[in-house]
Parts: C-alpha cells; structure tokens; sequence
C-alpha cells in the first residue's frame, strides 16, 4: 500500500458510508469534491457496507487498492430496540473493534495520512 503514498504530494482520505459505485449523493458529491482537488493532493477513499472496508486511489481514475474482511460483535441495526441502547456505560464495548483499528493505524501510516 506504501506504493500509493507520492512524497511531493498531500495525502488525503475521505471516509465514506455508502461503497463505491452505489447510487446516491454522498459518493456522487464526495467524487465531485475529489475531481476538483488541485493537483497537490493524493486522494483516497476509504468505504464500507459494514461488512468489508474498501480503500480506494484516486489517480484520474478510481483503482481498489486494499480490501479487508471485518465483522462486527453489534447488530447496529436493532441498536434502537427496547433492550439495545446507547449508553456512556457500554459505548466502548459497542464500539470498540480492536480489528478496524489496526485497519485504520495500517492505512493511516502507509499512507502518511
């Protein structure tokens, strides 16, 4: 991945909830942000569905660089039901995924975001 990082340039990493080529305004905006930076800039993308992260290069053309596998202990989807709540007593243990974190120190520091 240290192959993507340009020295002259300012790496830079958008994190997106919706992957990329799903039809919507958050991907379509974000990719007019990212077509419009100047040149100084190394853009990247960093998406998920919940289920895998994709990190994306953006070099004139979207190329996949990285692809990782995660699973979650928390169905956030039922996180609004009777017995699934938020709380300042269990927000780390919602929240907390000791896999995604070595995911983002990895992309972080090869990236030299």
């Amino acid at each position: 991945m240290s192959e993507f990082y340009i020295p002259d340039k300012k790496s830079i990493l958008f994190v997106l909830h919706e992957k990329i080529g799903t039809v919507g305004g958050t991907g379509l905006l974000n990719m007019d942000i990212i077509d419009n930076l100047p040149d100084e800039y190394n853009a990247f993308i960093l998406t998920s569905d919940g289920e895998d992260f994709e990190l994306w290069w953006f070099n004139d053309n979207l190329e996949k660089i990285a692809n990782y596998k995660i699973s979650f202990k928390t169905n956030f989807s039922v996180i609004d039901n009777d017995d699934n709540f938020i709380s300042l007593g269990n927000f780390d243990k919602l929240f907390s995924n000791d896999d995604l974190a070595i995911i983002y120190e990895e992309i972080l520091s090869k990236l030299r975001i």
